[in-house]
C-alpha cells in the first residue's frame, strides 16, 4: 500500500516541484524589473510559468495586493482572505504553498504556490501561481485497497484530497483531518513524520493501523486509517492471489519442461538426420556402417568449437587378436566386426559420436560428459560393456579401452585423440577387458 501511494503522490510531487523551480527562477529574473514600468517583460515571464508547468494562472503584486496576471488583467489580492497568510509568511522572502479561499469546493482542486520577489529599488512583492492537485483515483484507493479513511493533508491538517466516495464537510470551512482521528493516535505523530519526510506505519489499539506517507516536495502527505477487519480481508485476498500465482507458475513450469523435452527430441532427430546425411556422403566405413576417423574428427572438432559446449569424454575401444587369426575366413571376421558395431550403437545415444578408426579400433565420444559423477557413471558403464562382450579369445582376441577428457586431456581434437591413444596402449598393459585413462 505504501509503495502504491508513494507512486501516486509522485505525480503531485513532480507537478509542484516543476512549478516551484520555475517560480524561483522567475523571481530571480524579475528582481531586475519594476512592477509597473517593466509590465511587458514581466508578462512574458508569467506566461512562461503557465506554458512550461502545470500552472493554470500566474499573478504578481506588491505587498499592497495590487498587480496583474499572465493575461494582463489587473488583480487586487488584498481582497482575498488568504492574502493575510501570504503577507505573514512570504513578505520578506521564501517559497511555499497556501490554499485558496474556495479550496475543497468541487472536484477541480488547486493550490497556490507563493514566491517572494524583490523588485528594483528593493521593493517587495510576491508571485502567486495556481497549480491543480490531482485527486487520487478510485481504482487505487477504493478498489485495490480497503481503508476506513484516506486523505492527503497539509502539515496543519487541512485536507487537500480524498479518495472519491469519501465526502469532505466544507459547510464549516476547510476540512480539518485532526477531527477525524480515532482515539489512540496523536496528530503530533503525523505532523512530525510529515515534516521529517518519514514513512510511518503504526498500530492503533482496539482499532487497526495508520499509515503516513509524506510528499517529497510540498509539506504534506497521505494518511490512511485501516480497521482490523479491513486488514484481515485484504490479507485473505492477497493469500488467494498468491495461491493463484503459484498455480500459474506451476503450469508455466510444466509447459517449459514440455518444451525442453520436445526440443531434445527434435535435437536428437536432427542429429540422426545429420548422421544419415553423412552416411549418404560416403563418410562411413563399408564394413560396420560407422563413420570414419576423418568424419569423427570433424564432428568432434565442430562440437569443441561450439561456444556453449560442456566438455566431453572420448573412448578408444580396441579388439586384440583379430588380424592374427588366419584360419577364419575374411567374411566371417567382417561379419563379427559388423555385429560388434551394432552392439556398440545399441549401448550409446544417437547424439554420441561412434566411429571405426582402424582395423579393430573404435571411437566413442560422449558430448556434455564432464562432471565427476557423470564421468564415473560413463566409465563404469564402459567397463561393464567390455566385460559383457565375453570375447572368445580362441577366435578373435579380447577387448580393452582407453579414455580421455575434453578439455583436460586435449584442447583440440588432435591432442585429445593422442591422449586417448596413449590411454588405450596403457590399457593393454593393465590387462584384458580393462579401461585406462
Amino acid at each position: 500500500m505504501v509503495l502504491a501511494i508513494e507512486q501516486e503522490l509522485q505525480v503531485i510531487d513532480i507537478s509542484l516541484a516543476n512549478a516551484s523551480s520555475c517560480l524561483l527562477a522567475s523571481s530571480n529574473a524579475i528582481s531586475e524589473y519594476n512592477l509597473q514600468y517593466n509590465r511587458n517583460q514581466i508578462l512574458d515571464i508569467l506566461n512562461n510559468i503557465v506554458s512550461s508547468t502545470d500552472a493554470t494562472k500566474a499573478m504578481i503584486c506588491g505587498l499592497d495586493g495590487l498587480g496583474y496576471d499572465n493575461e494582463d488583467w489587473d488583480v487586487y489580492l488584498a481582497d482575498e482572505t488568504y492574502f493575510e497568510e501570504i503577507l505573514s509568511e512570504y513578505s520578506k522572502g521564501g517559497l511555499g504553498m497556501v490554499l485558496p479561499d474556495d479550496y475543497g469546493e468541487g472536484d477541480d482542486k488547486e493550490v497556490l504556490l507563493v514566491c517572494h520577489v524583490a523588485f528594483e529599488k528593493k521593493e517587495d512583492g510576491v508571485i502567486v501561481v495556481k497549480v491543480p492537485v490531482m485527486a487520487l483515483s478510485d481504482s487505487l484507493f477504493m478498489d485495490r485497497f480497503m481503508a476506513d479513511n484516506f486523505a492527503v493533508i497539509t502539515l496543519d491538517g487541512i485536507v487537500l484530497a480524498t479518495a472519491r466516495g469519501q465526502h469532505e464537510n466544507v459547510s464549516e470551512g476547510r476540512t480539518s483531518f485532526w477531527n477525524q482521528l480515532p482515539i489512540g493516535i496523536s496528530k503530533d505523530t503525523i505532523k512530525l513524520n510529515i515534516s521529517q519526510k518519514n514513512v510511518y506505519m503504526g498500530r492503533i489499539k482496539d482499532y487497526g493501523y495508520i499509515l503516513v506517507i509524506p510528499m517529497r516536495v510540498p509539506t504534506g502527505g497521505a494518511v490512511v486509517l485501516i480497521r482490523d477487519d479491513q486488514m484481515e480481508v485484504m490479507i485473505a485476498e492477497e493469500e488467494l492471489d498468491f495461491r493463484d500465482l503459484l498455480v500459474k507458475i506451476g503450469v508455466l513450469i510444466a509447459v517449459l519442461l514440455l518444451m525442453v523435452l520436445l526440443a531434445h527430441v527434435i535435437s536428437d532427430l536432427i542429429e540422426v538426420k545429420i548422421r544419415e546425411k553423412k552416411l549418404s556422403q560416403n563418410e562411413t566405413d563399408p564394413v560396420t556402417g560407422l563413420i570414419t576417423r576423418t568424419a569423427a574428427e570433424a564432428e568432434i572438432q565442430n562440437y569443441m568449437d561450439t561456444p556453449d559446449n560442456k566438455g566431453g569424454l572420448l573412448f578408444f575401444v580396441g579388439i586384440e587378436g583379430v588380424s592374427t587369426v588366419t584360419d577364419l575366413d575374411r567374411a566371417i571376421i567382417d561379419s563379427r566386426r559388423k555385429e560388434f558395431a551394432k552392439t556398440l550403437s545399441k549401448n550409446f545415444r544417437a547424439t554420441d559420436i561412434l566411429a571405426r578408426i582402424g582395423d579393430d579400433r573404435y571411437l566413442v565420444f560422449l558430448k556434455g560428459v564432464h562432471e565427476d559423477k557423470d564421468v564415473r557413471k560413463q566409465t563404469d558403464e564402459m567397463q561393464m560393456f567390455l566385460h559383457d562382450l565375453r570375447v572368445d579369445t580362441s577366435e578373435i582376441g579380447y577387448a580393452h579401452a582407453g579414455a580421455a577428457l575434453f578439455p583436460e586431456n586435449g584442447k583440440d581434437v588432435k591432442e585429445l585423440m593422442e591422449s586417448c591413444e596413449e590411454a588405450l596402449e596403457r590399457s593393454k598393459e593393465v590387462g584384458r577387458g580393462k579401461l585406462s585413462f
